[in-house]
């Protein structure tokens, strides 16, 4: 700061114009973009204007009512200044800090959007976009970009898994089309580099993974895979909560590949997914309206076989989930009435007895268990329900 303002300053106070000492202050902070001084300045000059000391010596909370509003009020606007500065100068990080106090998300998003990410920023972009919640998908995506595979799925049950279900499903269904593309990839350079007869590599370009590896067992020797295999059956589980059909077709041909591995690199999961692709394979295969019968009577036998209380109702919710899809809503009431002890919560991947008996118009199973079982809740819920006319009273 020149010698010169402070010699400026000493005028302008002497003159009695002390507003005009803060602008002059103010004005040069500016220049020289020291904002973080200039929002100190700005809350100095609220206190001047509202009558109290430059700088507080008693804590906020212990002002009267009306002056606590006004200073936050007053630390709002320097918020919203000093933020926007800071964005024009592409400080996204910093900036995030006082507009995040302000309420003001729309301009950070903005900025992320047009923002390039490199090697020095990466981190304090991510850090606001994904794990500060200002654009998640935005965040996630640059996560796979930059850091690969391996770190997206770290973040995904980290981080994302926990946010709300439209991002869920857009990093889930980033995540089947990255490592379905890694697969395809490196297939298809194996099989290029192995069989001498291939005709062209355009030609494995238009098969899909399952038709690639379907007469190639050679591929999946003792040792042999072509992308991690811990990533693989990670996408897989992840893909259960997608509501897109191209996802669950992405999620097949992993399992079709996944089926085909060596017994080392074949992972057991929890039930009613124990034999992993083949049982995920059947899930996604209902979920695409394709054997059906085969995959509700599969995973009925999961659901009956399983000790609820010890492993959970995963099993018994994947089995109600898949008749309520296929619209057989008496059964899937009954078999959670028959299958979910009473004190055992369902795992959220199923609907609820109330939403099932919402789905079925049918409301006295729901009624009867709920007096059985003295779960006066959910029975007031069912009668209100049941009295408004279920879907239409909602």
């Amino acid at each position: 700061m020149p010698d010169s303002l402070f010699d400026q300053l000493k005028t302008e106070i002497a003159s009695g114009d002390i507003a005009k000492t803060f602008d002059c202050l103010a004005g040069q902070l500016i220049e020289e973009k020291r904002f973080h001084e200039l929002f100190d300045v700005r809350l100095m000059q609220a206190r001047h204007r509202l009558g109290m000391p430059v700088i507080l010596t008693t804590a906020l909370e212990e002002l009267p009512e009306e002056q606590q509003r006004q200073v936050e009020e007053a630390s709002l606007v320097a918020c919203r200044e000093v933020g926007r500065m800071l964005l024009s100068e592409g400080q996204i990080g910093p900036a995030w800090m006082y507009l995040r106090a302000a309420g003001e998300n729309e301009p950070v998003v903005e900025a992320l959007a047009a923002a390039q990410i490199d090697e020095e920023n990466m981190e304090d972009l991510i850090g606001v976009a994904l794990h500060e919640g200002v654009d998640p998908k935005r965040g996630f995506e640059w996560i796979l970009e930059q850091y690969g595979t391996c770190n997206a799925i770290t973040t995904y049950e980290s981080d994302v898994s926990g946010r709300s279900e439209d991002v869920q499903q857009f990093a889930i269904d980033l995540l089947a089309r990255r490592l379905n593309g890694e697969l395809l990839e490196n297939v298809r350079s194996d099989i290029a580099q192995q069989e001498s007869d291939v005709s062209s590599d355009a030609s494995l370009s238009e098969l899909t993974l399952s038709e690639l590896i379907a007469d190639r067992d050679w591929l999946f020797g003792e040792h042999n895979y072509h992308v991690d295999t811990t990533h693989l059956a990670s996408v897989v589980r992840f893909a259960r909560k997608t509501s897109s059909d191209a996802t669950r077709r992405l999620a097949l041909q992993l399992c079709c590949y996944g089926r085909r591995l060596s017994k080392e690199f074949q992972f057991e999961g929890e039930e009613p997914f124990k034999d992993y692709y083949v049982s995920h394979e059947l899930f996604f295969q209902a979920a695409l309206g394709e054997n059906v019968e085969a995959a509700i009577e599969y995973f009925r036998q999961r659901a009956e076989a399983v000790d609820v209380e010890e492993e959970g109702a995963l099993a018994v919710d994947v089995y109600v989930k898949l008749l309520a899809d296929a619209g057989r809503h008496a059964e899937a009431i009954d078999a959670t009435v028959r299958l979910i002890p009473q004190g055992v919560h369902q795992t959220g991947c199923a609907p609820s007895l109330l939403e099932l008996s919402r789905q079925s118009g049918d409301y006295g199973r729901l009624l009867g268990v709920s007096e059985e079982r003295g779960d006066v809740l959910s029975f007031v819920a069912g009668l209100v329900e049941e009295k408004l006319g279920g879907k239409d009273g909602m």
